[in-house]
């Protein structure tokens, strides 16, 4: 199994080859030379982290409950907030680390001609003509509200595709490329 890195921009990121099934699904469409990659991290190595601290709060969990089970006073009454708290430690944990195995391994490919989506095995496919805009997404609760979070390649049929960012020195060389390429298409970015 090839192993990469989190986050990569440009073809020379990973070699000079996407996947396999990646660049056959772009020479089949004709899209061009591959302007941009971007892997997310592996969905196991980053659910396995959440899983070890959703057990550790179990254990920490399992410890307070039983260890101070007798204790009264301010003491009791702060290892009993913190066992609440360890409760929801491990259930926001356990959760997390859910949504991040139905999430799947993604990565994402911008050629000349259009856009590669791989999530899992599955690979989904655009033109540039096929794509109807690129959106913002704006966060809109507490420290968030007001930023931009990532964006959404939008296409003309179909479900959009949320597409992260990944700040590196103040810039995202990965959305600059997409931008770009869509801008010289006519597709609209907001």
């Amino acid at each position: 199994m090839e192993q990469r890195p989190a986050y990569g921009v440009g073809p020379a990121a990973y070699g000079d080859e996407p996947p396999a099934n990646v660049a056959q699904l772009a020479h089949q469409r004709q899209l061009g030379p591959r302007l941009a990659s971007r892997y997310l991290a592996n969905p196991f190595a980053v659910a396995g982290f959440y899983l070890v601290l959703a057990l550790a709060c179990l254990g920490l969990l399992a410890l307070g409950s039983t260890v101070f089970e007798d204790t009264d006073g301010i003491l009791g009454a702060v290892i009993r907030f913190a066992v609440l708290f360890l409760c929801f430690g491990f259930v926001g944990t356990l959760t997390a680390s859910i949504a991040v195995l139905v999430r799947g391994a993604q990565s994402f490919h911008v050629y000349a001609g259009g856009f590669i989506h791989r999530r899992n095995s599955r690979l989904q496919v655009w033109t540039w003509p096929e794509l109807a805009e690129l959106a913002p997404v704006i966060g809109k609760r507490g420290d968030q509200s007001g930023k931009l979070l990532s964006y959404q390649l939008v296409p003309r049929q179909g479900k959009p595709v949320p597409v992260p960012l990944v700040i590196e020195d103040g810039r995202d060389q990965f959305m600059d490329r997409l931008i770009g390429a869509l801008q010289q298409a006519g597709v609209p970015v907001r």
